[in-house]
């Protein structure tokens, strides 16, 4: 009788798992289209890890201003201890199935309220911290830059599609096989047994250039920071495709620059 309840245990759990919609890898907190801008933006964002999103403001044309937080891998020292970020972002609008940003200043990111260590922080605190942090002159440059108030501007923006995971984890790891992630971190580490760890998607262009962010390790402690950009053929330039981070809390300014050296977003050559 134990046996066959042990196996009548192990079958329900089986199909509980393999239940339509049962995805552990998969955002569960709400505003799908506003966390589909963050996992596009911010460095080291996965949906496996819970975070949340509540809005700050509004514009009259459908912008909107709002804060996300959850694990961030900028945020951590090292490999398996998970420290939360502070993001604040704006999204140009949602339509049809994808969501509608600007990609290169549409984010301000500051470390989580330490009294919130090991909780998670409630939507009135999320609010109040931006106004803890003081920073409404930055809040206001982020309006600026992402055209508060004005008409929306189609030639500005970039979509991405509304979805609970990230591009790689729809693709079922198959964006950039693992192997060639692999070959290439060892090689920009000129470490042929480099510990693999860290390596993140963010978002792709139109062309299907992808763009990767990994850290390196040493005695278990995170160390560089690089990007890295995949052409569609899984192929990279070690030369002009890769670049270090030097701040990972205020990378706007580099990462923009590498794009445009990189042609993103524009028709392969």
């Amino acid at each position: 009788m134990k046996t066959l309840k042990t196996f009548i245990a192990v079958i329900t759990s089986f199909s509980l798992i393999m239940l339509p919609g049962c995805d552990d890898f998969a955002y569960k907190g709400k505003d799908t289209d506003l966390f589909s801008v963050v996992t596009n933006s911010v460095f080291g964002i996965s949906s496996e890890f819970p975070g949340k999103t509540v809005v700050l403001d509004k514009d009259s044309n459908g912008r909107t201003l709002f804060v996300y937080w959850g694990n961030m891998i900028i945020a951590n020292d090292r490999p398996g201890v998970y420290n939360k970020g502070y993001v604040i972002l704006v999204s140009q609008k949602t339509e049809n199935g994808y969501v509608y940003y600007y990609p290169d200043y549409n984010f301000l990111l500051y470390h989580e309220d330490p009294s919130w260590k090991g909780r998670t922080p409630t939507n009135d605190e999320l609010i109040q911290y931006a106004k803890d942090l003081d920073i409404e002159d930055k809040i206001e440059w982020l309006k600026s830059k992402n055209d508060w108030e004005k008409p929306l501007n189609e030639s500005k923006y970039v979509k991405v599609k509304v979805s609970k995971k990230d591009r790689e984890r729809d693709s079922g790891g198959t964006l950039v096989p693992f192997e060639i992630q692999k070959e290439a971190y060892r090689k920009i580490l000129n470490n042929h047994e480099a510990t693999i760890d860290g390596l993140y998607y963010l978002t792709s262009d139109q062309y299907d250039r992808h763009l990767y962010f990994f850290r390196s390790i040493e005695g278990n402690v995170y160390t560089k920071s690089f990007v890295i950009i995949f052409n569609k053929d899984g192929s990279y330039d070690i030369d002009k495709g890769v670049m270090e981070i030097t701040d990972v809390w205020n990378y706007q300014d580099e990462l923009k620059v590498f794009k445009e050296r990189n042609n993103w977003n524009k028709p392969p050559s």
